[in-house]
């Protein structure tokens, strides 16, 4: 039951069935399980205190003699999300790294895969390009044994945005246009539209700013009609900076305006 609530993103019935493992756990591994499951629930809940308080109870309840190193891999796994979740990210680092570590120690095929992609996107945010695009290429590989394009096509971004970061805008265009290809084939519009501000920001560092204007308006269109509102925000952002580039100062101030509203 648990399994088929997160499936569904229902997380309030994905906590309690977290409870009722709890109850019913026959050892001290699967209890510990229980633990790792009730607070991964409540991180998704928002409640990372909590998540907290039932992750260090997983790990005290982890016997000595334990040999699951997917369990433990897992809770590390975890804690690194909670605290990059809290933008921690050194400490959410470390965690990542323990967890690639005993991931290495299981028979779960691809089960270091979640560590090094993680790594990949907390280095990003965290402006260790290099580091980070080691991570994104190394799980990359790991990639083509498993049936998964959505996933394959936001490791290609990611190492898109490492790429253009570090001062390679047209190799990370490149990336960005391999993305665009197996998001369109999955119909994720939203993806796209993010892709267009990608590119828009790489075709600005390459000085081609007629580019540069044309993907920030695709973007700003799309989710003026279709989003949320957070790329149009991010949109008005590269617009201002590429009117600014350009010298365009009243369409500058105007995007500025915009953001800043």
């Amino acid at each position: 039951f648990d399994l088929h609530y997160w499936s569904y993103s229902n997380y309030d019935s994905c906590l309690y069935y977290a409870n009722k493992w709890i109850e019913v756990a026959p050892d001290s591994v699967w209890l510990s399980y229980g633990y790792l499951e009730r607070g991964a629930s409540y991180a998704e809940l928002g409640n990372n205190l909590k998540a907290l308080e039932a992750y260090n109870t997983a790990l005290n309840t982890i016997p000595s003699d334990n040999t699951d190193m997917d369990l433990v891999s897992s809770l590390n796994n975890n804690f690194g999300m909670m605290y990059s979740a809290e933008h921690e990210y050194e400490k959410a680092a470390e965690y990542f790294e323990k967890a690639l570590e005993y991931a290495k120690q299981t028979r779960l095929l691809g089960g270091n895969l979640p560590m090094l992609n993680n790594l990949g996107v907390l280095n990003l945010w965290m402006g260790k390009y290099e580091k980070s695009l080691d991570y994104l290429q190394t799980a990359a590989e790991l990639l083509p044994a498993y049936d998964r394009p959505w996933a394959t096509a936001n490791n290609i971004q990611n190492q898109g945005n490492a790429l253009t970061l570090m001062g390679k805008p047209r190799e990370g265009l490149s990336k960005y246009e391999q993305a665009t290809v197996i998001f369109d084939k999955l119909k994720e519009a939203h993806k796209i539209a993010g892709l267009h501000r990608l590119k828009a920001e790489a075709y600005r560092m390459l000085g081609e700013y007629r580019n540069a204007e044309h993907e920030a308006l695709q973007c700003l269109k799309w989710d003026s009609e279709n989003g949320s509102g957070e790329l149009v925000k991010e949109s008005y952002q590269e617009l201002f900076k590429i009117y600014s580039a350009t010298r365009q100062f009243d369409k500058a101030f105007d995007y500025q305006s915009r953001y800043l509203a």
